[in-house]
């Protein structure tokens, strides 16, 4: 039979997934209860404490915030200034992209290039 040996890059292998999976899981496990929280029912989500899953699943604080009009104005201007605003950045990123990307087309181009770039590159 042979024996398994361990080698350096198994090792380190799993010591990765192993961060990998603790850091998965301490994304997931807030998100699976705040999603787990809104379809139980508001009695069981006050009685109960940490919990995924819920005993009875009930969409009422959905059906709420869909007939709450102060709710939908909200994610109505969400949406428009989240289209709006990519839109402009795509299209400003494009012309910058351009003028920057002629040789002779842009005066003062590497301090504009190096602005640019400095605001991605610096280290606080």
């Amino acid at each position: 039979m042979r024996k398994l040996k361990l080698t350096e890059d198994k090792l380190f292998e799993i010591i990765v997934y192993t961060i990998v999976s603790l850091i998965t899981l301490t994304v997931l496990l807030p998100l699976l209860y705040v999603y787990g929280s809104s379809i139980a029912d508001r009695s069981e989500f006050v009685t109960r404490g940490f919990f995924i899953i819920p005993r009875e699943i009930t969409f009422d604080a959905y059906l709420y915030l869909m007939n709450n009009v102060e709710f939908l104005n909200a994610f109505k201007n969400a949406v428009i200034i989240t289209v709006v605003g990519t839109f402009i950045n795509v299209l400003l990123t494009t012309l910058m992209a351009y003028g920057l990307s002629k040789n002779g087309c842009l005066v003062g181009r590497l301090l504009i290039l190096w602005c640019y770039l400095r605001c991605y590159l610096a280290v606080e």
